[in-house]
């Protein structure tokens, strides 16, 4: 499965291969060999042109946000609200700095979708709402993943280059509200020395830490994880699967 349609599986709660064939025939939708979706200009306009209609001056009642100008307006003012379902950021950014607290989410409690592309949040007290079925964020700037981010619903998970010292779970309440994760990337982040016990990840499908170059620890869980199907590891270890044993070299895509 594509991460497109991993991403769109997880944010509704289905399985949407049907949807997605149904607009490729009527050629409203167009998939490229590497994956990649993509829409005809016209049609990307009038979609984001419905959007801004539903709150034209405020953004913050839109039910998605992609435009910066939008995301900044909405951050800087505080002024999210449960209407917010997407956020995707994924511009060149200017270069004054946004100013805000870290606690802007909080607000959006219906946030299903957060993606950043772009490393303009520097705040290190980012609190993320647990409404989260999707989060795609590159350079994430926390250390840990914050106590109270306990995400019942969320599938999909990638902080590539993030500044995590440490992956864990820290409770079993946790571990439950992480259960129906399928899909964990942590690549490049440079920080990261350790991932503790994931034992509570039992429907990961996913996993990915390649180039985190400090990483030196593995709990052995990740040995016991019945349904991972690809891993992508960056140093050599070992994995307990169906009572063999398994390495992962640099490199190297494990298939299970």
């Amino acid at each position: 499965m594509d991460l497109e349609e991993y991403m769109l599986c997880a944010h509704y709660g289905q399985c949407m291969k049907y949807h997605i064939g149904v607009l490729v025939k009527k050629s409203l939708l167009k998939i490229c060999p590497r994956g990649y979706v993509t829409l005809h200009d016209l049609i990307e306009d009038m979609g984001k042109e419905i959007v801004r209609q539903e709150s034209p001056k405020e953004p913050g009642k839109r039910n998605r946000l992609w435009f910066y100008e939008d995301i900044f307006q909405v951050l800087e003012g505080n002024s999210g609200t449960s209407q917010i379902e997407i956020i995707h950021l994924d511009f060149a950014l200017p270069e004054e700095i946004v100013e805000w607290k870290g606690d802007e989410f909080k607000k959006m409690k219906n946030l299903k979708t957060l993606v950043v592309k772009t490393s303009f949040f520097f705040n290190p007290h980012v609190h993320l709402p647990n409404s989260l079925r999707v989060l795609e964020w590159h350079a994430f700037p926390l250390h840990e993943i914050q106590s109270d981010f306990l995400p019942k619903n969320i599938s999909l998970c990638k902080l590539p280059n993030s500044g995590l010292t440490s992956f864990k779970l820290a409770n079993s309440l946790k571990e439950r509200m992480f259960i129906g994760m399928t899909v964990l990337g942590l690549d490049d982040s440079k920080c990261l020395t350790e991932i503790t016990d994931i034992s509570g990840l039992q429907n990961l499908k996913e996993f990915s830490f390649e180039r985190c170059n400090n990483l030196l620890t593995i709990h052995d869980s990740i040995g016991f994880l019945n349904k991972l199907k690809i891993l992508n590891a960056h140093k050599k270890i070992t994995i307990i699967y169906d009572y063999m044993d398994l390495e992962c070299f640099l490199g190297y895509q494990v298939i299970f």
